[in-house]
């Protein structure tokens, strides 16, 4: 095993679950919780999928199911069209209560994390890199020869970061005594805003508010809760939350989806928001920083221990990033399309923006059995990273320009084992007779449909 040291920089999901899936690997990372626990309750909601993953590094999962309550109700007001829904995917936790137990599993698995370290200065050097870190009040240097950067939005490691969406800020505040019940989640639209809100078994209600950061400049020391209170005060459900009473302050944060340019290099990786961050209407963020977290664990595997993939696997790893952001965008302006059609408002419009971006797929004839079919020139194979195991490795993947990445595997089959040849016209049923030979017909009648559909199969009179 290669023997370089592997440092974090940060304590939250997509850091411990990086250091979680190294350990697995044979590595003994290093961690440095960059946040001191402020002890703020933060209600967040979480996509069912976090807990597959939590899985694939070999977590039991009783611990979390006490800390993850299943939602039992959803409302959705967007719109002015009001969606009720029992017993919907997904669940609600304490956000602290989360990456605190992360945290220990992390420890009792041996992880050495640091609490409470405050990075003062990075330099690169020809072995690696050496951490000013202060801990305890005393002043530290590590040496480390790969650097995880998992520190969040403001990204310890600096580089290029590029704005994907229309600026948004988020303020959330708690309140008491609401008529809300526990494990309920509201979300509602309006002409220049969105809120979501939960709540907690504590039965504190828990509501953030969405908005142009500019909306937010009110003179005077009570500004931001006047406009806060304001905005609630607008709403058919949250309106109700006046009637209570507001715990502590209001915490503001900027959610503006954005990514960085280069987040992989030879001798650092970044992870979860300090590669890229994601709209919260989503509700993806915790997984998607989980799933990019276990996919930079096997590519820092393939730097350290295949240098000649290590290229490829920086490739992979930005082509992961990208195809993120461009599926995220074209999920969110679909729900933001939704809650206000109307054309002429900035603030949803600027939202929209995969309605810009969208690529029109190439309308299809129905064919017959007979039909004569071959491939089209543009379609073909090529070399695409690809994690084979825990490495990143190289495999033929079918491309063509409307193909958003190249196909490497099929019904968990190498695309290239399946197609055979990519020469020659035959009828339709000889092409879904051959695939059938390797595996099953109706995965190859769904291989046909998606290549024609995607231009990549086209008629020919040949």
């Amino acid at each position: 095993m290669n023997e370089k040291t592997i440092c974090i920089l940060g304590a939250g999901p997509a850091g411990i679950v990086t250091a979680l899936k190294l350990r697995q690997l044979g590595y003994s990372p290093m961690v440095l919780d960059c946040k001191k626990n402020t002890g703020v309750v933060r209600a967040e909601s979480l996509s069912p999928g976090v807990f597959t993953l939590l899985e694939t590094i070999g977590i039991d999962l009783d611990e979390f199911h006490e800390i993850c309550n299943p939602i039992e109700r959803s409302f959705k007001f967007w719109n002015k069209e009001m969606i009720g829904t029992v017993n919907p995917p997904g669940f609600l936790t304490d956000r602290g209560q989360f990456d605190s137990l992360l945290r220990d599993i992390a420890i009792n698995r041996g992880i050495s994390l640091l609490p409470d370290s405050k990075v003062v200065s990075l330099e690169v050097t020809n072995e690696g890199w050496n951490i000013c870190f202060r801990h305890d009040e005393k002043y530290q240097i590590l040496k480390a020869g790969f650097l995880v950067d998992a520190s969040g939005k403001k990204s310890i490691i600096r580089g290029v970061k590029k704005r994907v969406a229309a600026s948004t800020l988020a303020v959330s505040g708690s309140w008491e005594n609401t008529r809300f019940k526990k494990n309920e989640t509201i979300l509602e639209s309006g002409t220049n805003y969105w809120l979501w809100g939960a709540i907690l078994s504590n039965e504190v209600f828990y509501v953030t508010l969405f908005l142009d950061p500019q909306l937010c400049r009110i003179p005077g020391g009570d500004g931001l809760v006047r406009m806060y209170r304001n905005y609630l005060g607008k709403t058919k459900f949250f309106k109700s939350c006046l009637r209570g009473k507001l715990r502590g302050n209001l915490i503001a944060n900027d959610v503006t989806p954005f990514y960085y340019e280069k987040p992989s290099g030879f001798n650092y990786i970044k992870v979860g928001e300090s590669s890229a961050g994601l709209d919260p209407v989503s509700s993806q963020g915790i997984q998607s920083s989980m799933t990019g977290a276990i996919q930079a664990a096997i590519v820092i595997n393939t730097i350290l221990t295949d240098p000649k993939n290590a290229l490829l696997a920086i490739e992979f790893y930005q082509e992961r990033q990208q195809e993120l952001i461009r599926l995220h965008t074209e999920k969110i302006s679909a729900v933001y399309a939704a809650a206000y059609p109307r054309k002429n408002n900035p603030f949803w419009v600027n939202r929209n923006i995969a309605s810009h971006q969208s690529e029109l797929l190439p309308e299809t004839e129905s064919w017959t059995a007979s039909q004569r079919v071959k491939f089209s020139p543009e379609a073909g194979l090529i070399p695409t990273g690809c994690i084979i195991g825990n490495q990143v490795s190289s495999r033929p993947g079918l491309a063509h320009p409307m193909l958003k990445r190249p196909i490497v595997f099929w019904e968990n089959m190498e695309i290239d084992s399946i197609l055979g040849t990519m020469q020659g016209c035959f009828e339709l049923s000889e092409w879904i007779r051959r695939w059938s030979e390797k595996i099953n017909p109706l995965a190859a009648v769904r291989l046909f449909d998606q290549l024609k559909n995607m231009g990549a199969l086209v008629a020919t009179q040949e």
